[in-house]
């Protein structure tokens, strides 16, 4: 069995994701973080501020922080302003 990277979703995550994207389960916001985080690590993700922004779809970010839990956790999920320097 794969061990897999625990990843939470917070309500204001779940809540911002289905508010700007379309509606989805917990688990699965999980497993789609999850997809797009481990590559971002991989290579060296940059921490602004101590959290990691994960583009997860185009223009779209959960902003994600190491948990206390283990893994990490999705604070929240927002649009990329693409006009904004």
């Amino acid at each position: 069995m794969r061990h897999l990277t625990p990843v939470h979703v917070s309500d204001h995550a779940l809540e911002r994701y289905c508010e700007r994207v379309a509606p989805l389960g917990r688990n699965s916001l999980a497993r789609e973080v999850r997809r797009h985080l481990l590559p971002y690590l991989r290579v060296g993700a940059a921490v602004n501020k101590g959290a990691v922004l994960v583009e997860i779809h185009p223009g779209i970010v959960a902003v994600t922080l190491p948990s206390l839990q283990g893994g990490w956790e999705v604070a929240t999920v927002m649009a990329l302003d693409r006009e904004a320097g």
